[in-house]
């Protein structure tokens, strides 16, 4: 079976990659509650279409002072409850699911509006896998009765799946996610965060910054840039902010000054 496969080759696969222009931009923004991530994903090109599966992004649209309420932002609200009110987080998954299949369709159908998709947080969206999980999907357990840890494999396709369908929708992506901080092997704890969400979701996107509450003001660090090799801080970022310091040029929907 390998040989056969193997005598297909071709070198001619290989191809020198013409420069692209840049068309859009994946950031990914993690951190503890208040950090302004929601509020920066709303700042990004409209139509915004805001998968929200905490009911916090209404909030911030229609609060006294928003700058979003004339904006194009759609959201789908994918928290679901059963018919006694209690939340079906299994249920919400599913919802979640359809939403960002629809969003990336209609994206895919929409090239030339060049909007973003915000998935809101996909630190809930892997948390109800892990539910779906264990209530449901894991077949296999110690003699203890836990689940064996290569049950995982089940839920990191499907979760794989779902950042594809962002990342490829043409448009730009804001994953926003919950900060996990990082313990020594004593179990101190460091004072440094990280993504929490399934552990490749930071490998998928461009630029990854850590968003912290300094009091007065709020502050978004480069962890990654694959577009550009520093470090930086930014206060109270907008998305054009970004994307001007990582593209090194503006983008046609920031040139209009309308950066909210």
């Amino acid at each position: 079976m390998w040989e056969k496969d193997v005598s297909k080759a071709d070198i001619s696969v290989f191809t020198k990659p013409a420069k692209q222009e840049i068309q859009a931009l994946r950031i990914g923004v993690f951190g503890l509650t208040g950090s302004g991530k929601s509020h920066f994903a709303l700042t990004a090109p409209p139509p915004v279409f805001v998968i929200d599966t905490e009911k916090g992004v209404p909030p911030l649209i229609h609060r006294r002072g928003s700058p979003f309420e004339d904006k194009d932002i759609r959201v789908a609200d994918v928290l679901a409850t059963d018919e006694y009110g209690d939340v079906d987080l299994v249920k919400s998954l599913r919802k979640c699911e359809q939403a960002i299949e629809a969003a990336a369709k209609y994206a895919h159908e929409h090239p030339e509006e060049r909007g973003t998709i915000v998935l809101d947080t996909a630190s809930e969206l892997w948390g109800w896998y892990g539910i779906w999980l264990e209530s449901e999907g894991a077949t296999r357990f110690t003699k203890s009765g836990e689940m064996l840890r290569v049950e995982w494999g089940k839920v990191n396709r499907p979760y794989t799946q779902q950042m594809y369908r962002l990342i490829l929708s043409g448009w730009n992506v804001v994953v926003t996610a919950k900060a996990r901080e990082l313990y020594t092997r004593g179990g101190e704890p460091m004072g440094v965060y990280t993504m929490r969400a399934q552990k490749d979701t930071e490998h998928w996107l461009d630029v990854v910054l850590e968003a912290r509450h300094m009091g007065t003001h709020r502050e978004f660090r480069t962890v990654k840039n694959r577009l550009k090799d520093t470090v930086e801080v930014f206060k109270d970022p907008t998305w054009c902010d970004v994307w001007r310091s990582t593209v090194g040029s503006e983008n046609e929907w920031c040139v209009k000054g309308d950066e909210k």
